[in-house]
């Protein structure tokens, strides 16, 4: 049966997709990350899954705040974890989906145990995310939860939250360009402005789930961050950033117009021909 992950940077839509997916029947794991303040309506995160990518990060010395490069190191225990995961999850004879933005980093060891999985991608502008995880952070702080260390990296090191944006959208891209058809691209905006997410995968993955469009869930008080202007310090970032960001557009999913709208403007051109 189709596996459905859901990727994207924190503070992109990931949990809005997977609130999404859920209600319009995928299912999304046995045990899961419930509401924060951060998230009011839940994560929607397997803490089976969350646990095995920490473990991974912790291996390779780093925690979920990723803003540089890296080849991660896996052992055969954690790739087995995953293993049994999948396996438990194909007994159950239908349709499933994984949601974690840490599997960002992770969805070349994800597509190698499980070959069928397809990749739902959101992405969303970097000034917003990096306000968004800034907020939270400073919340985080003020309020006593957490590690204080990750939460004053914000503020501590210069361009954190750019370079975590980067990292994380780079290694979407990679998976973009290497698995072609099975990789769908849906931007935050498309969400907000509530396009048939749910009918694209019908028809795209054939996954006959119900359909719920995404006003039905999306609550405009939970979007915190507004549009503001990204403010990056090193001017080599923010390039690095912009051509990201042109790319993760570029090859976003478009509706396609009805064909009665693609026939009439053939009509139009070929009579323009004519004169």
């Amino acid at each position: 049966m189709t596996a459905v992950l859901v990727a994207g940077h924190h503070r992109s839509g990931t949990s809005l997709l997977a609130q999404l997916l859920d209600r319009a029947g995928l299912f999304m794991g046995e045990r899961l990350m419930g509401a924060t303040e951060a998230n009011p309506h839940g994560h929607v995160e397997d803490l089976d899954v969350v646990d095995i990518h920490d473990q991974i990060l912790a291996d390779n010395g780093l925690t979920w705040q990723v803003d540089q490069e890296f080849i991660p190191t896996v052992n055969l225990d954690l790739e087995r974890r995953i293993g049994d995961l999948v396996a438990r999850r194909r007994e159950l004879g239908r349709p499933w989906g994984v949601k974690d933005p840490r599997i960002c980093l992770f969805l070349p060891l994800w597509k190698h145990v499980l070959p069928e999985a397809r990749i739902l991608v959101t992405f969303r502008p970097p000034a917003a995310c990096i306000e968004s995880m800034e907020r939270r952070s400073a919340r985080d702080l003020i309020e006593g939860r957490g590690d204080p260390g990750h939460n004053w990296r914000f503020w501590t090191e210069p361009d954190h939250g750019a370079r975590l944006w980067l990292v994380h959208n780079r290694a979407l891209l990679r998976a973009v360009r290497a698995y072609g058809d099975d990789v769908i691209v849906v931007g935050f905006d498309q969400l907000s402005a509530n396009r048939d997410v749910v009918g694209l995968l019908n028809q795209r993955w054939h996954l006959d789930l119900e359909p719920v469009p995404p006003a039905a869930i999306l609550d405009p008080a939970a979007i915190t961050a507004g549009d503001g202007p990204l403010e990056v310090v090193d001017d080599r970032l923010r390039r690095d950033i912009e051509r990201v960001w042109i790319e993760l557009i570029d090859r976003q999913w478009r509706p396609q117009p009805p064909i009665t709208a693609v026939t009439d403007q053939a009509r139009t051109t070929s009579r323009k021909e004519a004169v």
